[in-house]
């Protein structure tokens, strides 16, 4: 995602709960197969885009350890159980 790749992903929970709408999905070999034979990274500049605004705001180690922060705040305070 970061390196402005286009994703071609393995069709699952993890895989769509992280990529959302923004990759190619397949779900065995000939999934696999007949994406890479007609699928054009220029056509697909979109998902391109998508994903790497994802990385800088969703997956970005200031955003993460911010959450762990309030998380862990929140345990020793007793908010959060």
């Amino acid at each position: 995602m970061a390196s402005r790749a286009l994703v071609i992903s393995h069709n699952n929970d993890f895989n769509r709960g992280v990529l959302k709408e923004n990759a190619i999905y397949f779900s065995n070999s000939e999934e696999v197969k007949k994406i890479l034979l007609k699928t054009k990274k220029i056509d697909n500049l979109q998902f391109i885009q998508n994903n790497f605004e994802a990385i800088e705001n969703e997956f970005n180690w200031d955003k993460i350890n911010g959450e762990y922060l309030q998380l862990f705040e929140d345990c020793v305070s007793g908010t959060k159980i």
